[in-house]
């Protein structure tokens, strides 16, 4: 909310559409509709004519489960039939949580004015009209940047250092000025001197900068009907007065409110200069308030090629303009709006609650495991109990095969849907070349798929893609993008293209009054697709989806009940184990031999479908199989309810190597009266994929790539041969090179340039799970420009996910010019070698690739080194594939420390009522645990591992899970979850993590409440070397380090690993830490190496101190009796027990009392006795009160201890640091522990005269200029008395870091006083600045009061920016309490 500003609604006539659409009349629109319908593609899947014709999505709800929706972009306020278009936003992360348990109540002034103090520590004027009956206002604080996305923070910080440099500018050249007429005047040096260091200051507040953006106060109350919620987004200003820099009240007297966006469809913005929309829900019965503010614009993209709707530009709108959207963000911003367990679960959860007809999901990740997991688990539920077709794209991870992720390629419950681009496509959104005379995209008549859309089969061998649908629009995005659409293209894009076509569907059957299932739905769509010959079958799935003809086929089998089951296929394989979903061959063994596969269909009812009907339930099937000369099936299968089976024997033997081939044993129904011969509406198939890999003649081999087109893919399947480690591959370009200005001379710069939006926005995409945008990158024209192709080369391993052994490259091709890379392998897998031209660069690439497979094989592969234990490790080196040089080298660079969970922090709690699972009414619980981790390293960075959870989402058995990181004052320093990032630590000290694990199963957290995890940082000084030797005797005698020798093809060597020195590991290692490194074998070995780790041993024994004479023999007269010894130790207990009365409060001041005078009369002269007494009386709660009695305690002190004495002892040095004789040592100890109490009396007794002093008036008005040179001691008063100038100055001679910064703890308060005293503001503010940069752990009183005089100070400088910047950072930086999960 904006005061003074109107709120934005999309109420009745009231609709905020974003940016104002170019104002053209019909006709005009009407006349460019066929010229422009590409920019949303809705042709070639018959939706614009069946939008037209005969549905357009009313009466259907899409839930986007994205990066939240805008409701201010441009065709997102209403549907074709005037409905709200988005039916509720929602922030499913908890992102966007603010914590408002904090209840306050209003005070009324005499004029009648309400105000709060919200929770920045603002005054809060309230608007007069607001209606609160119980006068109970529920305070929170939000940072902004917290709330943006990304993009729009760093064009924030832009826009916000221009306005903080253009402040400093002007101050400088105000000190400037202040310089040069204080030089003129002659000034006094002190006054010279102070303006020197204000512009120091000046410049070094400038270098330090950091904008912390904006924070808010958000107030929430209850109006008696509905919640009520004001985020307070005034610009937060700072005004002087009286020398004292304050925040500007907040006046909200005539501010508007927001209510939630499911009641009243309310939003609001943060600013004009953010132009970022909001809206608001409340949770927790108020505790919790919700503030929703899209992670990107990548969901708004993909909400607008659903539904929207542009009635003055109809050749923009959205396949289905007349749908409503259901916005559920699941990009969570604290992760960069990277999908979390939370945000999946919850969306879950709302669309059901909602009654969504159709889920979109642009989002995915690889995974280890196939249609496994608890989101797996909770989809079911959503598509088979609660009837919601969920649509997902496939992943932009292509053109190898199975490069298909998760949910979308993982479950069979999700419509999976790949990229396609078409004709009118190029040329409407890419502005591809026509009628050139080389070579390109148009070409392709049909259409073809992006080259990055990810391939089929799943590695579980199901198809993995389910259909095609155009994979690029030219869409609405939010407001902050300062644009009114933009292009993207990926799967996130054909996705929603797919979801909008099914809504027309739907949206149809509604009208009239046909029901529908999901699988009745699923079958219509996917039979009827248009499948496109020129397209690899894996990269199409069923075709691309068309929706007039998956209409006809849903009237023409309406009559079928059948149609209204699904049918579960399941083939168990080694690779995919017993849920896998067809036949997948891909090894050299059961490629090269018959093999049989046993399937099993399970009919899939809906749970409510009476019994009756099941026991009925009996489906006469024809079995076909596409390839019956070498993949055969039962002809005939009678499917009833419970499941059946049958077997599918398959012969690849007769297949070429080096092939991949599709086929499919399909189920036709054969009722009596069927045509046998029609193959046109399968209920189910069982994909058969079979890649045969061809065996290498030699390590090396070369293959010529004649000519690759626009789009075109070229694969080779190899089995690396045995003992292969890596491979390395060179690519050369067969055309004839072309002299050019500059020389490339490793080939792959240009490429690297070229390719560089690829590859950011692919990194963005993997890190994201969602799709694009990938510009046209052509990138020039003709051969001499070169072409942009793909290397990509994968591995399949069992539980593992692809992108954990691929290599993918994108590289600039021109004749003549040579690229090299390589890549790990594992021997005998199958390995995939694609190459793929760009699908829009022009022109044909003609390549030549040669494979050279390396290896260097050790045994054992991982190397574990136990300190103490397993000092040497003796290791095997074969060379099975040729000769290798060997030279071995290994290090250490990652330092792992276990952490177990804090024992009184780990509990299980029910969450609330938004994450109740509502198919079954089950509450789901929360687990936190925390670990408190001590930081050595100012900066240190760390990465939280926590193996059992960390490096699997969707496949996860738990719901979700979630790590923060904290500083020691609970401000909160990052946000990790299943693939974490390092995260810094600024300052040393204890630092807590808290992991929080969800499910709706106790007995499943419980297994988790004592898991440790680790810690990893970089080692501390660089990386360890482990020493090699040539054997165990030589490693034993630490004899001729190192290895370095020719190994023949065929032979092996020995070779030993030692144990690295303890001294040198890094500083602060302790046992059981774990140091992780890599080692390599050969001068040439494999990317990364192997791993090679060690446990850290005990440390070893110190070496002894020599035995040296005492300082001077002790006097008999000196010997205690045990009876003096006993009073000793009893008066040592009463003393200690003092500072334990003192710490009790004023409560326990009678019985301190009562103990300090029997003590007392006893030790009147004892030291410890005095110090406990001073400390007492100096307590912060009383000592303004006792100031009198702590200089008079503080006397006491000084005058028990002999100062021309202790002088002489320290000013002679009589006993030296370094002498080692105990005697010595213990009065060293002795004396400096009187110097200590001495320092302390003095530094207490200074501090107490300058309060009395300004109690008593008696301080002086202003301050006298310092003057040249070293500072005199100050005159003692005409009555003897001390004062604090002279208390300070005999402070000044036992201390000599009195003013150094890092004594703040203890002289903070001195040393401001005495600068402040003197007017020194230049050098006032330089020392408080020091001081909390050089204390991060000062007492918390201590802290507060130093940042308020420099506050204090800024305002009297003028530097209300700073002041500003300061304050803003003290609210972030001590927040109180942990951030909510």
């Amino acid at each position: 909310l904006v005061p003074g500003n109107a709120l934005q609604t999309s109420h009745d006539n009231e609709v905020r559409a974003g940016p104002a659409t170019t104002s053209r009349d019909n006709s005009t629109a009407r006349g460019t509709m066929a010229d422009w319908s590409s920019v949303q593609p809705r042709v070639e899947t018959q939706a614009a004519s069946f939008a037209d014709e005969h549905a357009d999505g009313r009466g259907i709800l899409v839930a986007i489960l994205d990066t939240g929706v805008d409701p201010g972009a441009a065709g997102l306020q209403v549907t074709t039939d005037g409905q709200h278009k988005i039916v509720n936003i929602i922030d499913c992360t908890g992102s966007g949580d603010v914590d408002t348990s904090t209840v306050v109540e209003a005070t009324t002034a005499d004029d009648g004015t309400k105000t709060i103090t919200g929770l920045t520590g603002r005054t809060i004027s309230l608007n007069p009209a607001w209606v609160n009956p119980e006068n109970k206002w529920r305070v929170g604080v939000k940072r902004g940047y917290e709330l943006y996305p990304n993009p729009l923070v760093n064009r924030m910080k832009k826009e916000r250092k221009k306005v903080w440099d253009a402040k400093q500018h002007e101050i400088e050249v105000a000190l400037k000025k202040a310089e040069a007429d204080a030089k003129d005047s002659k000034a006094a040096a002190g006054v010279t001197k102070d303006l020197k260091q204000r512009l120091d200051l000046l410049a070094s507040s400038g270098k330090e900068y950091d904008d912390p953006g904006p924070v808010f106060d958000c107030i929430l109350w209850n109006d008696g009907a509905k919640w009520c919620v004001c985020v307070c987004v005034n610009d937060d200003e700072l005004v002087c007065v009286e020398g004292a820099s304050t925040h500007t009240p907040v006046d909200l007297t005539e501010a508007p409110f927001l209510t939630e966006y499911l009641v009243d469809r309310q939003y609001a913005s943060f600013g004009e200069d953010e132009n970022l929309n909001y809206s608001v829900s409340v949770h927790s019965d108020g505790d919790v308030l919700s503030i929703c503010a899209d992670a990107g614009a990548h969901g708004t993209h993909v909400a607008g090629i659903v539904a929207a709707h542009h009635p003055d530009n109809p050749s923009h709108n959205g396949v289905a303009p007349g749908a409503q959207i259901l916005s559920l963000k699941i990009g969570d911003s604290r992760l960069g709006s990277m999908e979390s367990g939370v945000g999946l679960t919850r969306a879950l959860v709302e669309a059901v609650k909602h009654g969504a007809d159709l889920i979109n999901m642009s989002y995915g990740e690889a995974v280890c495991i196939m249609n496994s997991g608890r989101f797996k688990e909770l989809a079911d539920e959503v598509v088979h109990k609660h009837g919601i077709i969920f649509v997902a794209s496939a992943g932009n991870n292509g053109p190898a095969l199975s490069t298909v992720g998760a949910p979308g390629g993982s479950s069979t419950a999700l419509i999976s849907v790949a990229a396609m681009v078409l004709p009118s496509m190029m040329t409407t959104q890419y502005s591809v070349v026509q009628n050139s005379p080389l070579s390109s995209p148009l070409q392709h008549t049909d259409g073809l798929t992006y080259t990055w859309s990810s391939v089929g089969p799943s590695t579980d061998g199901e198809r993995g893609v389910s259909l095609m649908a155009p994979g690029g629009a030219i869409s609405p995005v939010p407001n902050w993008t300062l644009n009114k659409g933009q292009l993207m293209n990926g799967t996130s894009m054909s996705s929603p293209n797919a979801c909008g076509t099914i809504a027309l569907l739907l949206s149809k059957l509604k009208a009239e009054k046909l029901a529908y299932t999901v699988p009745r739905v699923r079958r219509a769509v996917e039979n009827a697709c248009k499948y496109v010959d020129a397209i690899h079958p894996l990269s199409q799935g069923s075709g691309l989806i068309q929706v007039a003809d998956a209409y006809e086929h849903f009237l023409k089998h309406t009559a079928e009940a059948f149609q209204d089951v699904r049918f579960d296929v399941e083939v168990p394989s080694a690779f995919a184990g017993p849920r896998g979903r067809g036949v997948y061959l891909r090894q050299a063994k059961e490629t090269n031999s018959v093999t049989s596969h046993s399937v099993t269909i399970t009919p899939g009812f809906h749970e409510d479908t009476p019994n009756k009907i099941k026991a009925d339930f009996q489906v006469p099937l024809r079995l076909v199989s596409s390839a019956p000369e070498w993949v055969t099936c039962p002809s005939k299968l009678l499917l009833m309810h419970g499941a059946r089976g049958f077997t599918i024997v398959i012969d690849p033997t007769n297949l070429a190597p080096s092939t991949c081939t599709c086929e499919t044993v399909t189920a036709y129904l054969d009722a009596e009266g069927s045509d046998p011969t029609d193959n046109s509406d399968p209920l189910f198939i069982v994909p058969v994929n079979v890649v045969k890999p061809a065996a290498p003649p030699s390590p090396t081999i070369t293959t010529a790539v004649p000519e690759l087109r626009p789009g075109a893919t070229h694969r080779q399947f190899i089995t690396p041969p045995p003992g292969t480690t890596w491979v390395e591959f060179t690519i050369r370009d067969l055309r004839t090179p072309v002299p050019v200005e500059e020389k490339d001379e490793d080939g792959t710069a240009d490429a690297n340039a070229l390719a560089a939006k690829v590859k950011a926005l692919a990194a963005e995409v993997d890190r994201l799970g969602a799709a694009g945008p990938y510009a046209d990158l052509s990138g020039g024209s003709g051969d001499v420009a070169g072409q942009l192709v793909v290397l990509h080369c994968l591995q399949l391993l069992p539980n593992t996910p692809y992108r954990d052994q691929e290599l993918q490259q994108y590289l600039r091709v021109r004749p003549g010019s040579t690229h090299k890379l390589q890549m790990a392998l594992e021997p005998a897998l199958t390995l995939e070698v694609t190459m793929a031209q760009f699908w829009s660069t022009q022109g044909n690439a003609s390549v030549e690739m040669t494979v050279d497979f390396r290896g260097v094989t050790p045994y054992p592969t991982t190397l574990s080194l136990v300190g103490n234990h397993s000092p040497v490790l003796p290791v095997t080196l074969h060379a099975t594939l040729r000769d290798e040089e060997v030279k071995p080298s290994a290090s250490l660079s990652r330092w792992w420390r276990q952490l177990a969970p804090n024992a009184d922090a780990n509990a299980i709690k029910p969450l609330g009522a938004r994450d109740v699972l509502p198919w079954n009414e089950k509450q789901c619980y929360e687990l936190v645990l925390e670990y408190t981790y001590e930081c050595e390293d100012k900066g240190e960075e760390i990465t939280v591992r926590a193996p059992l959870l960390q490096g699997i989402l969707y496949e996860s058995p738990y719901e979700a899970q979630l790590t923060m990181i904290y500083d020691g004052k609970k401000k909160l320093l990052g946000v990790t979850d299943s693939w974490p990032d390092a995260v810094k630590l600024p300052n040393k000290g204890a630092h807590t993590v808290r992991i929080q694990v969800r499910h709706d199963s106790l007995d499943q957290l419980t297994r988790l409440a004592k898991m440790p995890i680790w810690i990893d940082r970089a080692a501390k000084g660089g990386s360890v070397s482990v020493p090699v030797f040539t054997n165990k005797p030589d490693a034993a005698a630490a004899k001729g380090g190192g290895l370095h020798r020719f190994l023949p093809h065929g032979s092996a060597c020995g070779m030993a690993v030692g144990e690295p020195a303890y001294d040198k590991l890094p500083k602060g290692c302790k046992q059981g830490d774990v140091l992780v490194g890599s080692v390599t074998y050969g001068k040439n070995d494999r990317p990364k190496g192997w791993r090679v780790e060690y446990v850290v041993p005990c440390a070893p024994p110190a070496d002894p101190k020599p035995a040296t004479p005492a300082a001077e023999a002790k006097a008999e007269g000196e010997e205690k009796t045990e009876m003096m010894k006993l009073d000793e130790a009893a008066r040592d207990l009463r003393v200690k027990a003092l500072a334990t009365l003192s710490a009790g409060g004023t409560a326990k001041d009678a019985d301190w009392a009562e103990l300090h005078a029997m003590l007392s009369k006893d030790w009147p002269d004892h030291l410890p006795l005095a110090k406990a007494k001073l400390a007492r009386m100096d307590r912060e709660v009383t000592r303004k009160d006792s100031l009198a009695e702590v200089v008079a305690a503080a006397d006491a002190i000084i005058d028990l201890v002999d100062t021309p004495g202790l002088a002489a002892f320290f000013g002679l040095k009589a006993v030296p640091l370094d002498d080692p004789d105990p005697a010595a040592a213990k009065l060293r100890k002795e004396k400096d522990e009187l110097k200590e109490a001495l320092v302390d009396a003095l530094a207490r007794k200074a501090r107490a005269m300058a309060d009395m002093e300004a109690s008593s008036s008696q301080a002086k008005d202003g301050a006298e200029e310092a003057k040249d040179g070293a500072e005199a001691p100050p005159p003692p008063p005409a009555d003897g008395s001390a004062t604090f100038d002279t208390s300070l100055y005999r402070l000044q001679q036992w201390e000599d870091g009195l003013k150094t910064p890092s004594n703040a703890p203890k002289y903070g308060r001195l040393v401001v006083e005495n600068l402040t005293r003197k007017a020194h503001i230049g050098a006032l503010l330089d020392y408080v600045t020091k001081a909390l940069n050089e204390n991060p752990k000062l007492d918390a009183a201590l802290d507060t009061e130093l940042r308020a005089v420099k506050v204090k100070v800024l305002g009297e400088l003028g530097w209300a920016h700073i002041a500003e910047n300061e304050k803003t950072w003290d609210i972030i930086n001590k927040p109180k309490a942990f951030a909510l999960f």
